[in-house]
């Protein structure tokens, strides 16, 4: 669980992030730059101040469609940013104060359902993470407390069932109870 959304994390970092992680020669002191794919589409486009990103940048990908989106000030990316799929459709949607991931993060299945949502505060998993199966039902719910899990957590099935209730001290886990999904549904049939 962790693992995965460490990985989601990066990703998603990594996405967004990228603006700045590609060489780019000829940088203009100021306005817009952009940089092409050996076919002529825009691969990339940035504004400038005094040598400095500043204003919005976004990444396309090789068939024109956007890729992301992020604004910066003085270089930091500051304020709302997304992240697109192929088709269009929005993958992530993210807030960044000093080039930190800040408030809600929000990503989406390709279909565009709602698959997890987070708060951030300063780079770090913050409060209640939720993640949703594609028929939008809660998958999984988890607190962070500084970037570590800590407090409950717990899993439900596609169905909106509880499968397991755990607690976390410091990113360890301390318990963990599992519920018989037979019994329940058997129970919810005598009503």
């Amino acid at each position: 669980m962790v693992r995965f959304l460490m990985v989601a994390v990066f990703i998603l970092s990594s996405a967004v992030a990228s603006f700045a992680a590609a060489p780019i020669n000829k940088k203009p002191a100021d306005g817009i730059y952009r940089q092409y794919y050996e076919t002529g589409v825009v691969q990339r486009e940035e504004h400038y101040k005094n040598y400095v990103l500043d204003g919005t940048a976004k990444t396309f990908y090789e068939d024109g469609g956007l890729a992301s989106t992020a604004t910066y000030v003085a270089g930091k990316r500051q304020g709302y940013g997304q992240t697109f799929y192929k088709n269009g459709k929005v993958q992530t949607e993210v807030n960044f104060l000093n080039d930190e991931i800040d408030g809600p993060l929000k990503q989406y299945y390709e279909t565009g359902e709602l698959q997890r949502e987070s708060i951030y505060k300063a780079g770090r998993l913050q409060g209640a993470t939720k993640l949703y199966y594609l028929n939008g039902v809660i998958q999984k719910q988890m607190t962070y407390v500084g970037g570590t899990l800590n407090g409950s957590a717990a899993e439900f099935s596609e169905q909106g069932q509880l499968v397991a209730q755990e607690e976390y001290k410091d990113g360890n886990r301390t318990s963990r109870k599992e519920f018989d999904q037979a019994l329940v549904a058997s129970e919810e049939k005598k009503k």
